[in-house]
């Protein structure tokens, strides 16, 4: 903000979620230049972020391998388990995204070698 002559301005809560949950392909420098851009574009209401619109994702990718639908469910399980950071069971976890209960996970998660 400095460098632009620009008012310095906090991220809002919602602004800071969508940054988060945002993909970064080009890691840090893009992370950078999406900033640099939204302080050249901010206005008196705040910061203006614009993020590249999600690419589709293609589902057959993962599906190339054929695989089994143990395999399956233990790349989803791996997936969502990224996803809440690891959290298994209570608000937030593993099991509450899921829909499952904690102890049914659990065991689905030893049955398939998931730990």
């Amino acid at each position: 903000a400095a460098r632009y002559n620009r008012p310095m301005f906090e991220l809002t809560p919602e602004q800071e979620a969508m940054l988060m949950e945002y993909h970064w392909p080009g890691n840090i420098r893009e992370l950078q230049n999406i900033i640099e851009r939204a302080v050249i574009l901010s206005t008196d209401e705040g910061l203006v972020i614009d993020l590249p619109a999600k690419k589709p994702v293609d589902m057959r990718q993962f599906y190339k391998d054929y695989p089994s639908m143990d395999e399956l469910q233990r790349r989803y399980i791996k997936f969502a388990l990224e996803k809440t950071g690891g959290k298994v069971g209570g608000p937030g976890g593993t099991a509450e995204l899921l829909g499952m209960k904690r102890t049914t996970l659990q065991k689905r998660m030893k049955r398939l070698g998931v730990l």
